[in-house]
């Protein structure tokens, strides 16, 4: 299972195991067991050097830029080549697909956005569009797919999973353009997810057993968070866990979580939201059952929301993005059909560029 990014990850998943499924809700952080979120705005952005988080690991400004504490992330889903910002009442397009053919795209924290584009003359690259920027920057034109964005050290950074018949990851400065490995695999051992939060990482695996979730540092090593714990597997070689997302500040994991028949097929998805360094599970809600397969999932600290193929009627699958609010309850808060969806994520900061007045040249190699 070799190269594989985020949605062809769940697809292949689905095309082995038979349907998967999973969903997503609202915000989450802050609403169970011993974590407190302070709501004073002065309060949050007071100290430096710690969020306004308290009862689990805590993360530092230097890895992740605070937005207005009244700011409430939006969801960005790529579709059909275009990039769409998506509430309850609204899509609205960033990127046209005119201008450019986008797989995936994500905010790069600083009101920009980073962006998977397909080519059909150069491949894929991983492009960046600052705000403030007339056209996009190549990041990274070795064939590799977007995984996500984070900070390290104070500097945006974009990991990208390289399509070199290995399951490697690298991490590539925004600013320097220096890149750096993330983590070698074990034996046997094959990603399914990346995500990366205020300065930790998330690795989604599947092993000859059932893989699991690891957690890592900035270096790159193994954190010994209290996370969730070791999947049963009645059915080996069966990924026990789909997906996987960090909240914002790093301090909460929501997990897609696969139930099997005794012949290997998915019979129902749930979405687990798990705090770290704290023995609690803060929710779980089931968000797909057999004939529905979850290809991507996005975690703003309490909403879950889901990419979801229904493919029960084999004649007219269709891409359905829904969003989920799992600590309450964990009823649909929004579900809009896209056709040719790919991608979702959440803006942890609001984005401030649109590329529908700029164009982007089939097949340049440099900026747009």
């Amino acid at each position: 299972m070799a190269s594989l990014s985020r949605r062809s990850a769940s697809l292949l998943v689905v095309a082995l195991l038979g349907a998967a499924c999973t969903e997503v809700g609202d915000p989450i952080i802050a609403t169970a067991s011993n974590t407190t979120v302070v709501d004073d705005a002065e309060a949050a952005v007071a100290t430096e050097g710690e969020v306004a988080v308290t009862g689990g690991p805590t993360a530092t400004t230097v890895f992740s830029p605070r937005a207005d504490p009244d700011y409430v992330p939006t969801l960005i889903v790529s579709a059909g080549g275009a990039v769409y910002e998506v509430d309850a009442t609204t899509i609205t397009p960033i990127v046209d697909a005119e201008a450019s053919s986008v797989a995936d795209a994500a905010d790069d924290l600083s009101g920009g956005i980073v962006a998977e584009l397909a080519s059909d003359t150069e491949g894929a690259t991983i492009d960046w569009f600052a705000s403030g920027g007339s056209s996009f920057v190549q990041v990274d034109a070795t064939g590799g797919a977007l995984l996500d964005v984070t900070y390290a050290d104070g500097s945006p950074e974009v990991l990208v999973l390289l399509e070199d018949g290995l399951d490697r990851v690298e991490r590539i400065s925004l600013v320097t353009g220096a890149r750096t490995p993330l983590a070698a695999l074990g034996d046997g051992e094959s990603l399914l997810d990346v995500a990366a939060a205020a300065g930790r990482y998330l690795l989604v695996s599947a092993d000859q057993a059932c893989g699991g979730l690891r957690f890592l540092s900035a270096d790159g090593e193994d954190l010994n968070l209290v996370g969730p714990p070791e999947a049963e597997c009645p059915v080996p070689r069966r990924p026990a866990f789909g997906l996987g997302a960090l909240s914002p500040e790093g301090d909460a994991v929501a997990f897609t979580e696969l139930t099997y028949r005794s012949d290997g097929l998915v019979t129902s998805t749930d979405v687990v939201v798990w705090e770290l360094g704290a023995d609690a599970e803060l929710a779980r809600v089931t968000v797909a059952g057999s004939g529905e397969a979850v290809l991507d999932l996005a975690f703003d600290g309490r909403r879950v929301a889901v990419l979801r193929l229904d493919a029960s009627d084999d004649a007219a699958p269709g891409e359905v993005v829904e969003i989920y609010d799992p600590v309450g309850a964990g009823d649909v808060v929004t579900s809009v059909p896209l056709a040719g969806a790919t991608a979702v994520r959440f803006s942890r900061l609001p984005v401030a560029v649109s590329l529908l007045d700029v164009p982007i040249p089939e097949g340049d190699g440099g900026d747009g």
